[in-house]
């Protein structure tokens, strides 16, 4: 553009050009480009700085993401640019997918300091946020959750609920305190009466979020009894869940029925009643925080009411989140049929993927069968989650003849996943080696950790099995010392004749070679060069 038509690019080129390489996660270039557009003397407005934490936000490393936002935002202070509420959402998002969620609420504050009103991209970056606190997000989303409800601005779509399913799968909830602060508002919200005209006006004003993130990364949402006691009363606009007789009707809820008359707590229902509660205790595995939500049926009611239609994200992720148990695996199936989803490849890897890991390796190949029912192909993922069950040697050959089967090659994910499952079994190990040697597959460096660190294990048993200690028995057996030794043979001749899959770099797409000019193409272009001087 400079050099052959010469062209001076304004600031609408050089925007585009950092928001397509921001969104490829191409960072680094697309904050050089950034440069030159000031080295040009162009003054970047909210769509420039709304691409460049987009930018941030795709960063492959977190830490690199944050540092380049930190400073892009000193930049806008420095230059005393007050960003519009997009540039807003992005710089949220930024600082939530990069890990700090302490300055992601305080830019909240910052946009509603400037009069902007939160929308659905606000709320769904702040959920974002909440998610990249293993430790307390769930506890941080559902104050998110009860403060998109309370201002009465937005309501819940779709993607709001797959968020907050994905924190309910990934996050903790803190610690037991937040468990006690439930039952105690509720307790005092069963007390109160009418809402007063100034609660009214509180609910509706643009008061910012009241947040205190520590060092730590837990989140305290500091309120007073009077703050309860008001959270609770100006949550009348959901009163129509209980009002509307029928209203929640659903594959779960039968009519006439409202998802609060269930035993189970429901933390969504800003008025729910745990007075006969006593105590709960705190919730560790994802089904134990969904129960808080009241359970599968609880959820899907509360998408009903808000209008917001389960798609095959959502169905996906309650399928991770959802008990083990084999009817509920049903349901879920049953549940989708009668809201017209259909489940994808992708959805049935991870029911086979579920199924092996409460170690239901005959039922993970049924979903292969029920695949071919419904006109599915399986892809090398659906493999992958089928060898986490391949815990011997012939299940492994049967695996291999169905993915030459399905017309593909067994890649190194694969390999490392049975090598992890062949345990103690060198006799299977050898044959992953020679496996791996006639589908030309290379080994990454955690396949060779795991051998390495078998390898050592079973040395030291050898040894003690050698002095007399006491060793378990599959290691007192004959076959085991002689495919152990058969395996370090062929193993140590093996290593000296593979290569290593090396990692390949994030940006390593975007690297093109350099046009190799020929001297003809170069005379041309002098020649034409010349003219245009004369």
């Amino acid at each position: 553009m400079l050099k052959q038509d010469r062209v001076r690019p304004n600031q609408y080129v050089f925007t585009v050009l950092i928001g397509v390489l921001g969104r490829h996660g191409y960072t680094k270039k697309a904050f050089k480009i950034f440069n030159q557009m000031k080295k040009f003397g162009l003054a970047p407005q909210d769509p420039t700085y709304t691409a460049l934490f987009n930018a941030c936000s795709n960063s492959p490393w977190p830490e690199d993401g944050l540092k380049r936002a930190n400073g892009l935002r000193q930049l806008m202070i420095e230059k005393d640019h007050q960003p519009n509420l997009v540039t807003f959402n992005a710089m949220i998002k930024a600082y939530a997918k990069c890990g700090d969620l302490q300055t992601a609420f305080s830019v909240v504050d910052e946009a509603i300091a400037c009069g902007h009103k939160p929308d659905g991209y606000c709320y769904s970056s702040l959920l974002i946020a909440c998610a990249s606190d293993r430790q307390a997000g769930f506890k941080h989303a559902i104050e998110v959750w009860r403060m998109m409800r309370r201002r009465k601005v937005v309501i819940p779509q779709t993607y709001h609920y797959n968020l907050l399913l994905r924190i309910v799968r990934d996050c903790s909830l803190g610690d037991e305190e937040y468990m006690q602060q439930v039952i105690h508002r509720s307790e005092v919200s069963s007390v109160v009466g009418e809402r007063s005209n100034r609660e009214t006006r509180w609910m509706q004003s643009n008061e910012p979020f009241r947040t205190d993130v520590s060092h730590q990364g837990i989140q305290k949402f500091q309120s007073t009894a009077v703050d309860s006691v008001k959270e609770e009363r100006t949550d009348f606009a959901l009163q129509k869940f209980e009002s509307t007789p029928g209203s929640l009707q659903g594959p779960y809820v039968t009519s006439g029925a409202s998802v609060f008359d269930m035993e189970v707590p429901n933390l969504l229902n800003p008025r729910a009643q745990f007075r006969d509660l006593v105590s709960l205790e705190m919730p560790k595995s994802p089904a134990e925080r969904l129960a808080l939500l009241g359970g599968l049926p609880g959820v899907l009611s509360h998408m009903a009411k808000d209008g917001a239609q389960p798609d095959l994200k959502t169905f996906t992720i309650l399928l991770e989140t959802v008990s083990s148990e084999p009817e509920m695996e049903s349901d879920l199936l049953a549940t989708m049929m009668l809201n017209n989803v259909k489940p994808d490849t992708d959805f049935f890897s991870l029911l086979i993927r579920k199924r092996n890991l409460r170690k239901d390796y005959f039922g993970a190949k049924d979903v292969l069968r029920l695949m071919e029912k419904v006109g599915l192909k399986p892809n090398i993922r659906t493999f992958g989650c089928l060898a986490m069950g391949c815990c011997h040697k012939e299940n492994a050959i049967q695996l291999f003849t169905e993915i030459e089967k399905a017309g593909l090659v067994p890649n190194t994910e694969i390999f490392d996943i049975l090598v992890y499952q062949s345990n103690w079994d060198f006799n299977y190990k050898l044959h992953l080696l020679v496996a791996m040697k006639s589908y030309n597959v290379l080994p990454n460096e955690n396949l060779i950790q795991k051998l390495e660190s078998k390898i050592r294990a079973a040395r030291m048993l050898v040894v003690k099995k050698e002095r007399g200690e006491l060793v378990p028995d599959f290691c007192r057996e004959e076959r085991f010392g002689k495919n152990f030794q058969k395996f370090v043979a062929f193993y140590k001749t093996w290593l000296l004749s593979t290569n290593l899959e090396l990692g390949v770099h994030p940006w390593a797409r975007f690297v093109q070679p350099t046009p190799v000019i020929q001297e003809d193409d170069y005379k041309n272009t002098a020649q034409t060069t010349e003219k245009g001087q004369h």
